[in-house]
């Protein structure tokens, strides 16, 4: 036997594939792949073609390559293209689906309108700068395809798509086809089928971008991608490919940038063009470092931080230069430090005040509070210490930026240290309520790095002369506003807000116009002014879209989103805006950690309010990762994207790793923010309800009870905030059979939220929901129908006949309506909700098991028998899965014990289930009394009987 191993050489068969299909193709046009209808033939290539195709069933565009039977081996790119359908990265191409037409694999992805950063680069000057911005957003998506396994094996600029939207798709992970069209042209040297090296062993990959191991036969892997990645990086910043041994006919045509890479980004690309993989960088991710280093050190040297530099400048001037040199660099550096009056203060009087200010309060969360704010505050001030000192470096030493640039740059710095002063200056005087505010105030100060971008700050429209008093007015208007609505004065925070957006507007700066009719919509949401903040935030959407203020665009979009969809139920125009905010996030740059948090969280909001819980668990999985890298660790803005990820996990049933989530955030806001805490209450009472839906109501109980009494005493008696205390409460209540009481907290929280939110908020409907289970539980079942009746009505309007929160309505509904023995309107309400359920989640969920053990007591009093033990024994088997409150788990055995006492063979089985439905019942006895005995009379009159 020949143990050799043998190099593939040209594969001869798929030659001929190719040749035939080229030769005899059908006359007749393809029409469809699979499900998808060809609009377009984009390309073929080597290993296929490219179409153009409409997805009918979730109404889109999409990319679809058609790949020869014989192109490659048909196992590998289904896998990789598999791996990829699972890498959700907004720089890679989407892959939807994959799959096989006519014996072909096939691959369904993301359409990209746009064009190639080959097509972007040849049409017109562009800056450096600009250029490495847009590649790191390729090096990102080849370091996340590393992470999962995937290498690209042929990446180049003609790979790489530049969207409509200014972000960066990285195409054809191992699935690259050469073409001619735009969007996947070729330049000029695209792999064949049979590229071949000299022992014969064929090779994948374009030659002028393959690193030197590939032509000796080694496997393509990260460290080849990385070779490919600077040689692309290269070009695209010179013009010419880096290497001629590679390529015997490099591209040396005309280009309009410059001729050789400034010596700092040299060395990064020379590294990661080594000869030798060893000797490149790790990993793409410590290349991406790499560059992202040279900037933070280029504004070092131009700032002046140390004096190394000026050291360096001075040894190479003579006389007068010499002085003139240091006497600038001296200017530059008082620049900096020049922000001390602000913060710290002199002799630390400014620190000293704001503590004193702060323990004044006498909470118990004021210390904490205040180590760190003055924490942010020392980083935020040194922050803008060095950006002044950047600015003045680059109008008096480096003298890079015109006269018009450095206006900005200070005008926007000046602003900075103008909100830092606005909150200094309210904490030394703060009340409880500016005590909640404090930190997160401190931690959302506005970014000092937006004044050092160039590009963004010539966007800006420019701050109006002499402005700096009225700014000033209208930012302590927006504070004060912020601290009011703590206090839970209403109708004093709206007038604070509208007082801004009148100042604003007769100032006319367009960054403050936004800013303030943007927060003037939150709050009119807050209060249930829905229609009133939808106009104020399109109004502030459109004035910062026509503005070129993309960061404010976006995050007023992302508000629509969330308003319009979340809140407002228009769920279809709600993701359209969430389009446009990614649109926005993109051509801002995508720096702003804090409105991808924004986004992705109102996104995945939107989704589960749709009842669209898998893709909502996905986008707050996105929102959670990106709020832990930027927040601190206890801090209400780190605790609300896991939040919602915990009560997304909830709702799809995975219970335990919701309480983890829960209890872990409760201890983080204890440990950071002390344990009276208003946002600890928030944590707490969050747990608290977690624990209510697993069964576990004692523990919750003093969860909840400990969060009602933190806001009672932090909080005005009529605050919006004690709604969720009292609705959390009454469940707890009410699940331990003190169903008065739970009626008393039920009723005061619908009063209230009725005041704060309008009759038909959906925390209002909640309260409602939560009184007609209360008059059930005290026997008022016609009452209860009644209120369950409105609940649903108002459900059903506003989400749809569809709507998950919809099937627990008529669920509730049809458990009152079997105690009033209406039983074929029973059976209709929960075969309803049954039905919303399984075209929701399939027919597996553990929700399900309630609503059918429902219908199967229905079934079973309406003398359907027959009917009733499938559907009982099928709730029996699904609560297997998930640990459920024992009252749930007790009334789905006793209905299939009476079931199959009506079957003398399954008597035994009969007696065991009620047995087991006893003991169940027995854990909780105040809850369900009625049930409890009658368990007990059955089984005594039974006992004797088998």
């Amino acid at each position: 036997m020949d143990t050799r191993e043998q190099a593939p050489g040209i594969d001869t068969a798929a030659t001929q594939a190719i040749v035939q299909q080229r030769l005899f193709d059908p006359s007749t046009p393809l029409q469809c792949i699979g499900r998808y209808r060809i609009v377009a033939t984009l390309g073929r290539g080597g290993m296929g073609s490219v179409y153009a195709a409409f997805d009918p069933l979730l109404d889109r565009g999409v990319a679809i390559k058609l790949l020869h039977a014989h192109a490659a081996d048909p196992e590998q790119l289904r896998s990789e293209a598999r791996a990829l359908a699972q890498l959700n990265h907004p720089n890679v191409v989407a892959v939807f689906e994959v799959g096989t037409h006519e014996g072909q694999l096939f691959v369904a992805m993301e359409q990209v309108q746009g064009q190639t950063l080959r097509t972007w680069l040849r049409a017109a000057h562009r800056r450096p700068r600009a250029v490495l911005q847009l590649l790191v957003q390729a090096g990102r998506a080849l370091a996340a395809a590393h992470a999962v396994g995937i290498v690209h094996r042929d990446f180049k600029l003609d790979n790489a798509m530049l969207g409509d939207d200014g972000r960066v798709r990285v195409l054809d992970f191992g699935l690259a086809i050469a073409s001619g069209v735009d969007g996947y042209e070729s330049d000029g040297s695209a792999p064949t089928p049979a590229e071949s090296n000299a022992t014969g062993a064929r090779i994948a990959g374009t030659p002028g971008y393959m690193a030197p191991e590939l032509f000796a036969g080694a496997t393509a892997d990260a460290r080849s991608d990385q070779y490919a990645f600077c040689v692309s990086a290269w070009e695209a910043l010179c013009g010419v490919r880096p290497n001629s041994r590679v390529t015997q006919e490099p591209d040396r045509g005309e280009h309009p940038m410059v001729a050789q890479p400034e010596p700092a980004l040299r060395r990064v690309l020379a590294r990661g063009l080594e000869a030798d993989p060893t000797r490149r960088f790790a990993s793409m991710d410590a290349l991406l470092d790499a560059l992202a280093q040279l900037r933070a050190r280029r504004r070092r040297r131009v700032a002046l931080g140390a004096l190394g530099l000026v050291v360096a400048v001075a040894s190479m001037r003579w006389g007068w230069q010499e002085l003139d040199e240091r006497r600038r660099a001296a200017g530059c550096a008082e620049a900096g430090e020049s922000i001390v009056a602000v913060w710290p203060g002199v002799d630390d009087g400014v620190r000293t005040a704001v503590r004193e200010g702060l323990l004044a309060t006498g909470a118990g969360y004021a210390a904490a509070t205040d180590e760190r704010v003055e924490a942010r505050l020392d980083a935020y001030a040194a922050e803008l210490a060095t950006a002044r000192a950047e600015v003045c470096g680059h109008a008096e030493l480096a003298r890079d930026w015109d006269r018009e640039l450095v206006a900005r740059a200070d005008a926007c710095l000046a602003n900075r240290q103008l909100v830092l002063a606005g909150l200094v200056h309210r904490l030394p005087t703060a009340d409880t309520a500016m005590l909640r505010l404090a930190a997160g105030a401190a931690l959302s100060l506005p970014s000092v790095a937006t004044c050092l971008d160039d590009d963004a700050l010539l966007r800006q429209p420019a701050q109006p002369a002499g402005a700096d008093d009225e700014i000033a007015s209208i930012r302590e208007h927006l504070a004060s506003a912020a601290a009011t609505r703590l206090t839970g004065r209403i109708d004093e925070m709206l007038e604070s807000l509208e007082s801004a957006v009148a100042q604003a507007d007769r100032l006319a700066w367009v960054p403050l116009v936004v800013e303030s009719r943007m927060r003037l919509s939150l709050q009119l949401g807050e209060v249930g002014q829905l229609p009133r903040a939808e106009a104020m935030m399109l109004d502030a959407y459109y004035r910062a879209a026509g503005a070129g203020l993309e960061q404010e665009a976006a995050h007023a979009a992302a508000s629509l989103l969330a308003l319009i969809g979340a809140r407002m139920r228009r769920f279809e125009d709600g993701l359209a805006w969430a389009e446009r905010a990614q649109l926005h996030r993109m051509r801002a740059g995508d720096q702003d950690s804090y409105l991808r948090t924004r986004l992705f969280s109102h996104l995945a909001l939107s989704l589960m309010e749709m009842g669209e819980l898998p893709l909502a668990h996905a986008y707050a999985e996105l929102a959670a990762q990106s709020s832990r890298e930027t927040t601190i660790v206890g801090s209400p803005e780190a605790s609300r994207a896991d939040t919602l990820l915990a009560a997304i996990r909830l709702q799809l049933g995975d219970t335990t790793i919701a309480l983890d989530i829960m209890r872990r955030l409760a201890d983080d806001s204890q440990a950071a923010l002390g344990a009276d805490h208003p946002d600890t209450a928030f944590a707490i009472d969050n747990l608290g309800t977690a624990l209510v839906q697993v069964g576990r109501y004692d523990e919750a109980r003093v969860l909840i009870e400990r969060a009602l009494l933190i806001r009672e005493r932090s909080l005005p008696p009529d605050h919006p905030e004690l709604v969720s205390s009292l609705l959390s409460l009454g469940v707890t209540e009410d699940a331990r059979g003190e169903h008065a009481s739970a009626r008393d907290l039920d009723q005061r929280a619908y009063e209230l939220a009725s005041r704060v939110y309008g009759p038909e908020h959906p925390i209002t409907t909640m309260a409602l929901g939560n009184l007609a289970s209360d008059e059930m539980s005290l026997g008022n079942l016609d009452a209860a129908r009644e209120g369950y009746l409105r609940v649903c009505a108002l459900r059903e309007a506003a989400l749809g006949p569809n709507h998950p929160d919809l099937a627990r309505a008529l669920s509730y509904l049809a458990a009152t309506e079997i105690e009033l023995a209406r039983l074929d309107d029973a059976r209709e309400h929960v075969s309803r909700a049954i039905a919303i359920y399984e075209s929701k989640f399939g027919p597996e969920h553990i929700k399900l098991a309630s609503f059918l053990t429902l219908l199967g007591e229905a079934q079973l009093r309406a003398g359907q028998v027959a009917e009733a033990r499938p559907v009982l024994e099928r709730a029996l088997a699904l609560q297997a899965s998930e640990p459920l409150p024992s009252d749930e788990l007790a009334a789905t055995r006793w209905a299939l014990a009476r079931v199959l006492w009506t079957q003398p063979r399954e008597r035994a089985r009969a007696l065991s289930l009620a047995r087991e439905a006893l003991a169940l019942y027995r854990e909780h006895p105040e809850k369900t009394p009625l049930d409890l005995a009658a368990v007990q009379a059955w089984l005594r009159e039974h006992d004797d009987l088998r």
